[in-house]
């Protein structure tokens, strides 16, 4: 098989080869590509793997490097250090096939090209994230088989996929009953679960709640000027959707969705401390919302992103236990990780880089 580098320069050039496939996802997207570019200053390398000549599969890859929130100096001065130590390479929700019968050939090829890749350009680690939406590839010992012969080593995760196909009615008949009992509940009070409709209400009733709450509960914020960078990409609008949900006057609890291909995923879930308080499930009526909207939009499936399959922690415990009650099918699928390392002067450079820049950039 022939790997082909793809340059493509809109979203209708790159995705219109992905949506070919019924379990092509987000994560493979030109929109998505670009956002991380935007963002983070991520190349994109989109890849096209060929039989004779003739398309079989497509595949997004992102090389990027350690990245933090920050716009010190110091941080922007260490860039071109950060990039040589801590670069590497990134996929989710790959490759899109479109000759399943060639499957184990088109993982071969692939991590046999990704491996001259790396070389080529001193990549230190790569993370991959193999599609999870189609069950055949996910429980495929076959593809196991393959990382691990290239040295990977490999973590089962989870989620629930929550099937939208089905009417209001039944949605809510294979809810759990503590689900529906906290529903039932919730929309006895006064809350409101709205939709964030411009760039301002965004702002304000979206992204400076979430990083209160975040705040509220030790982890780590979004910077408004993280925000702008995305603003002049046209395409986040299309995918992306933000809700809210507000209680006289106050924002219990926030929300967003992407949507590609018939499917939504849920991001950026936080809750107030006001809500915990007062006993207000928000994230409950903001994900029954959350379906209904999407099904309006004629998605067949919500992603109620990645669990633990075995919770080590109460938190874990407690997403595990509360998506699970929404009635999805649970999927588990496989992680695969492969760090490179290196020679002894390179590790000792690298240790000496990471003290400086947490001298620097604190």
């Amino acid at each position: 098989m022939q790997i082909k580098v793809l340059t493509p320069q809109s979203e209708e050039e790159w995705d219109k080869y992905l949506l070919v496939n019924k379990y092509a996802g987000f994560l493979q997207s030109f929109c998505w590509a670009q956002l991380l570019r935007i963002a983070y200053g991520f190349k994109p390398v989109f890849l096209e793997v060929q039989n004779e000549d003739n398309p079989v599969a497509y595949m997004l890859f992102h090389e990027g490097f350690s990245y933090r929130r920050s716009k010190k100096i110091a941080y922007r001065l260490l860039s071109p250090l950060r990039r040589f130590f801590t670069k590497y390479m990134v996929s989710s929700g790959g490759p899109v096939i479109l000759d399943e019968s060639r499957t184990e050939e088109i993982f071969s090829s692939l991590l046999e090209w990704l491996n001259k890749y790396v070389k080529e350009n001193h990549v230190r680690s790569i993370q991959l994230t193999p599609f999870s939406y189609n069950e055949s590839y996910t429980d495929n010992p076959s593809i196991e088989k393959i990382f691990g012969s290239f040295g990977y080593s490999s973590k089962r995760w989870a989620t629930y996929l929550v099937d939208l196909k089905q009417d209001e009615e039944k949605l809510w008949y294979y809810i759990k009953h503590s689900a529906r009992k906290s529903l039932n509940q919730v929309m006895k009070m006064n809350l409101m679960v709205k939709k964030a409709e411009n760039y301002e209400e965004y702002i304000e009733k979206f992204l400076l709640p979430y990083n209160q709450m975040e705040k509220e509960f030790g982890r780590a914020e979004i910077p408004l000027w993280y925000v702008e960078k995305l603003e002049d990409s046209d395409l986040k609008d299309k995918y992306y959707h933000y809700f809210y949900a507000e209680m006289d006057g106050n924002i219990a609890g926030v929300l967003g969705m992407y949507v590609y291909n018939g499917y939504a995923g849920e991001i950026m879930s936080s809750t107030s401390q006001y809500a915990y308080d007062n006993k207000i499930y928000a994230q409950d009526l903001l994900h029954w919302e959350m379906f209904k909207f999407a099904k309006k939009l004629g998605c067949h499936t919500f992603d109620l992103a990645g669990v633990n399959p075995n919770p080590q922690t109460d938190k874990e415990r407690g997403i595990k236990q509360f998506k699970e009650k929404w009635g999805g099918e649970y999927r588990e699928y496989s992680m695969y990780d492969l760090d490179f390392g290196g020679n002894a002067f390179f590790n000792t450079s690298k240790k000496a880089y990471q003290i400086l820049e947490n001298a620097l950039v604190r």
